[in-house]
């Protein structure tokens, strides 16, 4: 018995041969999440790699400053990155047709969609900051930016929930662990902006409700073209 363990790809501990298909369900969803999570943190961080190089290719003042990339990474990337580890199976994944094993994850596909979305969360901010910086102070406009790129990759990680479904499909509260997690991040990054303690340790300045608004638009133009990328994939063209 032992050796034929050691030798097996499957072995079932009970009497049930339904236990083959709960087995296949939960292996599917846990690569999915895999994928989930690694297409989620590759795509923001391409996003603050196009911030910072387009900033200094483009002849601007610093945009990111070391402790906010660090603070993105660790706090607005990480809750929801890890939030995604655990999120629920979509309802059709007993329906698609066994996966290609000699295609690895990150195929060229899959690394298009990455760069893609994280051009667009990093292009989005970068507008952000050269159109805030025409009207405000430099401060407030990178103050704005950093705030934008958060505050985009956490809306992107609930696109990220599925790459073929809208997000209005799967439903927004599907991911209980998601929603606290961008909850916290959301809590988190406000008091980073608004509070004396998190201007003096960040470098950022208290935003108004103006402010806020353009910070808002700009971190939903990212989740409105994912949302228009997945209507075009799968409804309009072939």
């Amino acid at each position: 018995t032992d050796i034929t363990r050691e030798v097996a790809d499957m072995v079932i501990t009970d009497d049930n041969y339904a236990t083959i298909i709960d087995a296949i369900r939960e292996g599917r969803t846990i690569f999915a999440n895999l994928v989930k999570f690694i297409r989620y943190l590759i795509s923001c961080n391409l996003s603050e790699v196009i911030v910072v190089a387009g900033g200094f290719l483009l002849g601007a003042p610093v945009i990111l400053l070391p402790i906010q990339i660090l603070w993105i990474n660790l706090v607005t990337d990480g809750f929801p990155a890890l939030a995604l580890g655990v999120d629920p199976p979509e309802y059709d994944v007993m329906r698609r047709p066994p996966r290609d094993l000699s295609i690895g994850i990150l195929h060229a596909k899959r690394w298009m969609y990455m760069m893609i979305e994280g051009s667009i969360m990093g292009i989005a901010t970068l507008v952000l900051f050269f159109f805030a910086s025409s009207r405000f102070d430099y401060a407030y406009a990178q103050t704005m930016a950093f705030a934008t790129l958060a505050f985009a990759q956490l809306i992107h990680a609930f696109n990220n929930r599925s790459t073929r479904k809208s997000l209005f499909q799967i439903g927004l509260l599907g991911n209980k662990p998601l929603i606290l997690a961008a909850l916290v991040s959301i809590l988190l990054q406000v008091v980073v902006t608004q509070t004396v303690a998190g201007n003096h340790i960040f470098k950022t300045i208290t935003l108004d409700a103006q402010k806020w608004l353009l910070v808002g638009f700009a971190s939903l133009v990212p989740f409105a073209v994912v949302e228009l990328k997945k209507q075009l994939r799968f409804r309009i063209l072939p």
